[in-house]
């Protein structure tokens, strides 16, 4: 090739610039490393958390937080349990909930499910009530701030992060769920007892079998021994009796730990 007036020529090398190549192309991995950070970096934001089954303090009432909070991703479902206790029957000191997405941006529906009020066992004035609170939230959400209001009076808050939720499945709930679920519970706890008390009553006539047994093969009166013989006849009629009752109660144990099972969703 010439190049300029000096009829002087420039010769061209073979090959590639392969260093240069080589730069323009780290130059371009480390632009599309850098646009798309966020998707593969971790997230830097803040994590926002608060103390499970921490209490929330108002006038004559408090509400236990949350142990856990679940999270459906099918349903954009978040699910939580909570107990409020109130120590007056005045509206005044009732509690109010709100639900709000990141900063304020957005209400949030909501459904608090709640259970039967129930007295304390030390305190007359105190009465608990647990309930179950769903959410729905975007598709796309961060922090979702759950607000408790007492009228004219405080309001304080809790913040649900999106990296400190459980996944799981979550089923809808009606609004008699949780008085259903500890209506279950509690007769399954009634017939466990009834139970445990037909155990006992079983061992207890398996001695008296036991102790007439003993006396019948000492006995040497004939009158006697038939005496004996149909107390334990009449005794074993009774254990059948205690027996039959105890497989029908242990069949409606199984029957109602099914229901359990299927409200809890397990």
């Amino acid at each position: 090739m010439r190049f300029g007036n000096n009829k002087q020529y420039i010769e061209l090398r073979e090959g590639n610039n392969y260093p240069l190549i080589a730069g323009m192309c780290f130059v371009l991995i480390l632009l599309v490393a850098l646009f798309t950070s966020k998707l593969w970096l971790p997230d830097n934001r803040y994590v926002m958390k608060f103390e499970p089954e921490s209490e929330m303090m108002f006038s004559l009432a408090s509400v236990t937080l949350p142990k856990e909070v679940y999270f459906d991703e099918n349903k954009d479902l978040l699910e939580f349990d909570m107990k409020q206790m109130s120590m007056s029957k005045d509206k005044s000191f009732s509690l109010k909930m709100s639900v709000k997405l990141e900063s304020n941006a957005m209400d949030l529906p909501f459904e608090e499910i709640k259970g039967n009020p129930k007295q304390a066992q030390d305190n007359e004035t105190k009465v608990y009530q647990d309930e179950i609170v769903q959410i729905r939230v975007p598709e796309t959400w961060y922090y979702v701030t759950v607000y408790i209001e007492q009228e004219n009076a405080v309001t304080q808050a809790f913040t649900i992060d999106y990296r400190e939720v459980k996944h799981r499945s979550i089923s809808d709930k009606q609004q008699d769920y949780v008085i259903n679920l500890e209506n279950a519970e509690m007769s399954l706890e009634s017939i466990r007892q009834e139970v445990a008390s037909l155990d006992t009553q079983i061992k207890d006539i398996d001695t008296q079998i036991s102790s007439i047994d003993t006396s019948i093969s000492k006995e040497k009166d004939k009158k006697k021994k038939e005496e004996l013989n149909k107390q334990k006849q009449q005794v074993l009629q009774n254990k059948e009796q205690l027996q039959n009752s105890l497989v029908q109660k242990q069949e409606q144990i199984k029957e109602i730990e099914a229901q359990v099972k299927t409200l809890k969703g397990l």
